[in-house]
Protein backbone atom coordinates (compact mmCIF):
# COMPACT_ATOMS: atom_id res chain seq x y z
CA UNK A 1 0.00 0.00 0.00
CA UNK A 2 1.71 3.31 -0.77
CA UNK A 3 -0.57 5.45 1.09
CA UNK A 4 -4.01 5.16 3.37
CA UNK A 5 -7.15 6.32 2.28
CA UNK A 6 -7.38 9.09 5.17
CA UNK A 7 -4.14 10.31 4.11
CA UNK A 8 -5.00 10.46 0.74
CA UNK A 9 -7.59 12.71 1.85
CA UNK A 10 -5.50 15.24 4.28
CA UNK A 11 -3.69 15.48 1.33
CA UNK A 12 -5.97 16.41 -0.95
CA UNK A 13 -7.06 19.14 1.56
CA UNK A 14 -3.64 20.19 2.22
CA UNK A 15 -3.60 20.62 -1.77
CA UNK A 16 -6.28 23.36 -1.41
CA UNK A 17 -3.78 25.82 -0.28
CA UNK A 18 -2.07 27.31 -3.33
CA UNK A 19 1.30 27.17 -1.25
CA UNK A 20 1.13 23.15 -1.00
CA UNK A 21 2.72 21.20 -3.24
CA UNK A 22 5.37 23.57 -4.98
CA UNK A 23 8.76 23.22 -3.94
CA UNK A 24 9.74 21.53 -7.27
CA UNK A 25 9.79 24.64 -8.69
CA UNK A 26 12.85 25.79 -6.53
CA UNK A 27 14.51 22.46 -8.08
CA UNK A 28 14.03 23.35 -11.59
CA UNK A 29 17.05 23.54 -12.26
CA UNK A 30 18.74 20.60 -10.81
CA UNK A 31 15.90 18.24 -12.66
CA UNK A 32 16.99 19.87 -15.81
CA UNK A 33 20.54 19.78 -15.64
CA UNK A 34 20.04 15.93 -14.74
CA UNK A 35 17.86 15.61 -17.43
CA UNK A 36 20.12 17.13 -19.97
CA UNK A 37 23.26 14.83 -18.91
CA UNK A 38 20.42 11.65 -19.14
CA UNK A 39 18.46 12.65 -22.26
CA UNK A 40 15.53 11.33 -21.45
CA UNK A 41 12.08 11.36 -23.51
CA UNK A 42 9.98 11.51 -20.74
CA UNK A 43 9.51 12.58 -17.09
CA UNK A 44 7.48 10.98 -14.39
CA UNK A 45 6.77 13.54 -11.27
CA UNK A 46 6.21 11.20 -9.05
CA UNK A 47 4.15 13.42 -5.87
CA UNK A 48 3.49 16.14 -8.64
CA UNK A 49 1.68 18.12 -6.27
CA UNK A 50 0.47 21.42 -8.51
CA UNK A 51 2.16 20.15 -11.30
CA UNK A 52 4.97 23.39 -11.41
CA UNK A 53 7.62 21.18 -12.08
CA UNK A 54 6.71 21.24 -15.88
CA UNK A 55 6.68 24.62 -16.68
CA UNK A 56 9.56 24.93 -14.51
CA UNK A 57 11.83 22.91 -16.21
CA UNK A 58 10.87 23.35 -19.83
CA UNK A 59 12.75 27.08 -20.72
CA UNK A 60 15.98 25.05 -19.10
CA UNK A 61 16.03 21.82 -20.68
CA UNK A 62 17.74 21.15 -23.91
CA UNK A 63 15.07 18.61 -25.67
CA UNK A 64 11.04 18.36 -24.84
CA UNK A 65 9.86 15.54 -23.14
CA UNK A 66 7.00 13.98 -22.12
CA UNK A 67 5.85 14.94 -18.27
CA UNK A 68 3.85 13.03 -16.70
CA UNK A 69 2.49 13.77 -13.44
CA UNK A 70 1.30 11.00 -10.40
CA UNK A 71 -0.17 12.66 -7.83
CA UNK A 72 -2.26 10.51 -5.10
CA UNK A 73 -3.97 13.33 -3.79
CA UNK A 74 -4.80 14.83 -7.01
CA UNK A 75 -8.15 12.71 -8.97
CA UNK A 76 -7.23 13.49 -12.63
CA UNK A 77 -3.56 11.93 -11.85
CA UNK A 78 -3.35 9.52 -9.30
CA UNK A 79 -3.43 6.31 -11.34
CA UNK A 80 -0.59 4.17 -10.45
CA UNK A 81 2.10 5.24 -12.77
CA UNK A 82 3.87 3.62 -15.72
CA UNK A 83 8.19 3.02 -15.41
CA UNK A 84 9.87 6.23 -16.77
CA UNK A 85 13.02 6.61 -18.56
CA UNK A 86 13.39 9.48 -15.74
CA UNK A 87 11.63 10.15 -12.20
CA UNK A 88 11.61 13.28 -10.16
CA UNK A 89 10.49 12.92 -6.79
CA UNK A 90 10.77 16.52 -4.87
CA UNK A 91 9.68 16.73 -1.29
CA UNK A 92 7.91 13.90 -1.36
CA UNK A 93 9.02 11.27 0.29
CA UNK A 94 9.34 13.22 4.23
CA UNK A 95 5.58 12.86 2.85
CA UNK A 96 4.69 8.95 3.07
CA UNK A 97 3.56 7.78 6.21
CA UNK A 98 6.14 5.07 8.19
CA UNK A 99 4.29 1.69 7.25
CA UNK A 100 4.30 2.74 3.28
CA UNK A 101 7.67 3.60 3.18
CA UNK A 102 8.83 0.20 2.06
CA UNK A 103 6.39 0.31 -0.53
CA UNK A 104 6.93 3.53 -1.92
CA UNK A 105 10.52 2.62 -2.17
CA UNK A 106 9.96 -0.25 -4.46
CA UNK A 107 7.53 1.95 -6.45
CA UNK A 108 9.93 4.39 -7.14
CA UNK A 109 12.79 1.70 -7.69
CA UNK A 110 9.80 -0.14 -9.92
CA UNK A 111 8.97 2.91 -11.89
CA UNK A 112 12.74 4.36 -12.66
CA UNK A 113 13.99 2.80 -15.41
CA UNK A 114 17.15 5.01 -15.44
CA UNK A 115 17.51 7.44 -13.58
CA UNK A 116 15.93 10.53 -11.17
CA UNK A 117 16.48 13.23 -8.24
CA UNK A 118 14.76 12.82 -5.26
CA UNK A 119 14.84 15.20 -2.42
CA UNK A 120 13.75 14.94 0.97
CA UNK A 121 12.82 18.28 2.84
CA UNK A 122 14.23 18.24 6.30
CA UNK A 123 11.83 20.66 8.27
CA UNK A 124 8.61 19.21 9.56
CA UNK A 125 5.84 17.82 7.07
Amino acid sequence: MLLTEGYREQQRKLHEDPNYGTASVAYAAIVAGAMNIYRPSELLDYGAGKQRLKEAIEPRLKRQVNYRPYEPADPQCCERPHPSEFVAGVDVLEHIEPECLDAVLDDLKRVTKRAGVFTVSTVPA
